[in-house]
Order: C-alpha cells, then structure tokens, then sequence
C-alpha cells in the first residue's frame, strides 16, 4: 500500500512508494510570498524596481504577470544572466528581447500587450491590473486592445499554436484575475468575474524533470485563484497585514517542496514515492527550517508510512504530531497541517470528534485546494462514510473539473465505491483510468474479489507482487493472503500470512489487526474477533480502519463488530454487507 495517506492502505490516507525521480536547478534567489504558503515568483520574475529595492505598488504585479506570460508564449525569459547579479543587471537596464523572434508565429498585438507589461519605468506600463486583464480579456475575445495594440487573434486562426492560445492567454487571463481580486484596492474590483479557470500549465521546456513544477504550480493557482472566486470581497485589513508581512523563502527549497509533493502524490493518481518524498522535504528543510508547508507534508508522509505499516505508528506518529506543533507555531493558518493532524487525531487517540473540527478547518483555509479534499474525503471512507465521500468529490467535480488532475481523481473515487461496497460503480471509474500501476490495478483487485471474480483478482495480485515495490508493500502482502481465503487455498493464505506476521515483527510492528483480515476471509469469525479485541487492547492505530476494511466486510452486521466500533469511537457503523455474510 502506499505510504502516503490517499492510497493503499490509506488507499487510506494517499499513496506512495516506489518511483522515477526527477531534477530542476532553481534560480539562486528568494522567493517573495505575498501571504504564507502561496508563492508568486522568484528573482526572474521581479521588476527593476523591487531589484532594486524601492517601494513597489500594483505596477510590479503587472511586470510579474508579462514575465510569465512572456515565458508561456515563448518557452524562455526575457531577461537573462548566468548569475543572480547578471540577471538583475538585465532586468533593470536591459530592454525584453522581442517575442517575434524567439517564435515568429506570435502576432504583434500580442507583443505589443507583453512588451507593455515590461517597460522599465513603472509609469509606461499599465496603470493598474485591471488595465492589463482588459488587454488579455481582448486577446481572448479576438478585439483590438485598447491599451497596447491594434488588431488581436483568436484561437487558431491567427495561426497561433493551439497549446500557447489555451495555457497563455485563457490562464493567464485567469491568473490576472486572480491578482486583480487579491492584491489591488477595491476600486479596481468594481468589474468581479462570475467565473475563472486555470488550465493546466504546460512545460514546453523539452525537460520532463521539469513537469513537476508545472503540476505544482497549476495547483497552486487554483487554489489561490479558488479562494478569490469564492469570496468575492475587496481585500481586508486583515488581509492586508498578511501581504505586508509575508516572509522570503529560498527559491532552492521551494523547489525541493514541489518536488517532494509531485513523488509523495503524484497527480496521474499513481503509486507515489513517500521516501523521495520524504529526502525532499528534509533537503528544503536543511535551506530553510522555517519552511512551513515542508514541515507539513514532512508530517504528511510520515503519517503514510505509519498507517501504511512500513514503520512502526508507535515510534513515527509522534514524530509527525511534533512536527506539526511547529508548523503551527509558524503558520496556524496553514491547511495541510489541520488537515493531518485530523488524521493523526483519529489514528492515534480514535478522536473523531476532534478530528472532524481540524479538517473542517483546513477546508475553510484553503476552499480551493486540490489535496485538502482528497486527504477529507478519504477519511470520510475510513470513519465509515463512503457515500459521503462520493456525494463530495462529484459535487466538487460537476463545480470545477480536476483539469490536469483527472487520474488523482478516478484512482480516489474507485476507492470510495469499493469500501462503500459498490463494487461494480469501482470498477466503472478504473476503466477511465489509462495508467497502469500497483495502485490502480490493487483497487481492481480488490473490487473483483469482492464480487467474486477471484481467479481474475489474484491474476491481478500476482502482477503487483511481479512489480517493483510489490513484495515490499505491507497492504498488497495481507490483501493477497485475504484473496487466497476467498478463494479456498486455505494452506497458502496462512503460508502467505506467516511470511507477512514474519516481516513485519521484524520491524517489530503488530499484526494482530491484519490477521483478523485474514481469518475473517477463512470464515473463523470466533478467531477474527479475538484478534480484533487483541488489536483493541493493544491500542492499534490500525483499528482505525475497522469499519472501511473491505477484508472485514463479512463481519458487518455481527453485534460484536457494532460493539467493537462503538468501543472504538466510530460515528458511523455500517450495517451487512449483500453477499458477505
């Protein structure tokens, strides 16, 4: 199973292990965040006067946005230096080069647009955001600029590739929205948007190492953008004392962050990589100790390996729960920190109740975060409400499609039908899905084993053991001891579940829970609920998995299994199972 929490086990919380790496150089400069958490550019992207250290108003905003729309249309930067010194010497008293001639097919209203953008003195640029996104909303529309040029393209026609019209000028046109409702004073917020959208940023740069940031980057814009779209206010005080107190961050760590999210949760929905994961938080970390999202998804990972059984959750869940004591001390407005430390509240003290408030919270922070959600939801499956979690995720997507993000969204929803027992609705979801990796095709095991189709099931168990990281994984280990029972190979189920008690005791990790999974699929429903009670008066953090566990779903309806969920804490508790008993 994964180690993260949204997969595997926590197919129960997310996934990981096991996966490609990838590299990126950063350019050697901070970062400016203009509130905790949301980064908005690095060196390359400042304007001669903030390079300079001058006061700075809506017009740097305005030199930011041409950076990153210069760069979408051409795949390069304006500006360039080998060094830190030479590109800021370049930005404060070098012109842009010429869009037409890093690609000729750029029409020159669209230059003239940019080009506008990236005048040095802030008085030659546009005035205010609301100037430039009336230039861009042209652009889109096909009309004539009235700020910087004369006749515009639409679409294809104009011959315009068809990737740099939709990634540059509808998402810029959404990014520029986004800073004109953030960052300008109301006045110029008169004209709100019913409705934006960032369209996946794509990285033309010919470096697939480089695709992580372009994921992490689309996230990060539409969460921000959501936030805005959502609210719909002027910026408040309050607010406004976040913008003024946002705090640098090296630009090397920020990248090591990204990096580290694109293995722990990869966005096609595959397998993810907790260890790389992990190697890039700590990395960010050792540049900046302050770094509080990499303090969180630092938390976040080590909770995967824990809930996932790769480590012992005595010794790594306190660890996690002290990492996010400081994330909170830097940040108590940071969602991801809430939203594990729900988890953690509910693994380790079978604190519902308390859980439920933390990720309630971390949604209210981040109302257009991607993950947030997913972590949500998922924990909605493990405390017993699967249908929840589906009701969720398919109001959410008929709102704001997961562009970019679609195999994240498929691999999850399966998972809610399997554990809320639709089996055959898991099954229609997996067929969308055209990555083939552990983690996919262990739903669809799981799925066929519960309807039945167990020969096709353990075909599917012994190609993930045939993979790399198949073996090693602790939940695809106990699933496909648990197929062998359904399927009436009794002598290798209990052969196959030794070999898992012996792996794991060398990690001095209790089984007591998995071995209930298993007899429980033997039908010796006296010996599961022995070692389920043997779970319980260990105090296993794995009990919090006792009313989604489809290897348990035999047991449901039993009054012992009401019992032992009332015991436990579970606010819900699912009634039989059609066909498992």
């Amino acid at each position: 199973m994964c180690s993260s929490p949204v997969g595997s086990r926590a197919d129960w919380a997310f996934r990981s292990p096991h996966g490609p790496g990838a590299s990126r150089s950063a350019i050697a400069a901070d970062i400016r965040l203009t509130r905790t958490g949301a980064t908005l550019g690095t060196v390359a992207y400042m304007s001669p006067e903030q390079a300079q250290g001058k006061p700075v108003d809506a017009r740097t905003d305005v030199w930011s946005l041409g950076v990153m729309l210069y760069e979408m249309l051409t795949g390069q930067l304006p500006f360039g230096g080998e060094t830190e010194g030479l590109l800021v010497h370049a930005i404060i008293y070098r012109p842009a080069k010429p869009l037409c001639k890093a690609d000729p097919a750029i029409p020159a209203e669209i230059e003239r647009v940019v080009l506008r953008a990236l005048e040095k003195k802030p008085e030659d640029r546009y005035r205010t955001m609301a100037d430039f996104l009336s230039d861009l909303e042209s652009l889109a529309e096909g009309l004539k600029p009235l700020k910087a040029g004369s006749r515009l393209f639409r679409g294809r026609v104009l011959g315009v590739r068809k990737p740099v019209f939709y990634a540059a000028a509808i998402g810029l046109i959404a990014v520029a929205a986004f800073i004109v409702f953030k960052f300008l004073i109301p006045s110029a917020q008169a004209g709100v948007l019913d409705s934006v959208a960032i369209l996946p940023i794509i990285n033309e740069s010919g470096d697939a190492g480089r695709d992580y940031f372009a994921k992490g980057l689309t996230r990060e814009l539409n969460t921000e953008l959501y936030k805005v779209a959502a609210v719909k206010v002027a910026i408040t005080p309050e607010e406004q004392k976040l913008l003024a107190g946002g705090r640098k961050v090296n630009p090397k760590a920020y990248d090591l962050l990204l990096k580290g999210i694109a293995f722990a949760l990869p966005a096609d929905g595959a397998l993810g990589d907790d260890q790389k994961g992990d190697e890039c938080f700590r990395k960010a970390l050792d540049i900046d100790p302050d770094l509080a999202m990499a303090h969180a998804w630092l938390a976040f990972t080590d909770f995967g390996r824990g809930i996932n059984q790769y480590e012992n959750p005595k010794v790594i869940y306190p660890r996690a729960w002290e990492a996010l004591e400081k994330v909170l001390v830097l940040d108590e407005r940071l969602a991801m920190a809430h939203a594990v430390r729900g988890y953690l509240k509910a693994a380790m003290n079978w604190d519902f109740m308390g859980a439920d408030q933390d990720f309630k919270r971390a949604l209210e922070l981040a109302p257009g975060d991607m993950t947030i959600p997913l972590i949500y939801e998922t924990y909605l499956c493990i405390s017993g409400r699967a249908d929840e979690a589906i009701s969720s995720m398919k109001s959410r997507t008929e709102k704001r499609k997961p562009i970019g993000f679609e195999g994240r969204y498929a691999e999850r929803i399966s998972f809610y039908y399997v554990t809320a027992g639709r089996y055959d609705e898991a099954l229609k979801e997996l067929e969308k899905i055209s990555v083939v990796d552990n983690a996919f095709v262990h739903t669809y095991s799981v799925a066929r084993a519960l309807m039945g189709s167990l020969e096709e099931a353990l075909n599917a168990a012994e190609k993930i053991r045939s993979q790399p990281g198949g073996k090693e994984n602790p939940f695809y280990r106990r699933d496909r001891a648990w197929m062998l029972t359904l399927a009436g190979r009794r002598a290798e189920a209990i052969q196959a579940l030794d070999e898992h008690v012996a792996l794991q005791a060398a990690k001095n990790i209790d089984t007591s829970f998995d071995e209930a999974c298993v007899y429980a699929g033997l039908g010796d429903k006296d010996k599961a609920f022995e070692l389920l009670n043997e779970s319980y008066e260990k105090y296993s953090s794995q009990l919090i998995f006792l009313v989604a566990d489809w290897a348990l779903h035999s047991l449901h309806g039993d009054p012992r299994f009401e019992e032992l969920a009332r015991k436990v804490g579970f606010p819900v508790i699912p009634g039989p199972r059609k066909g498992l008993q």
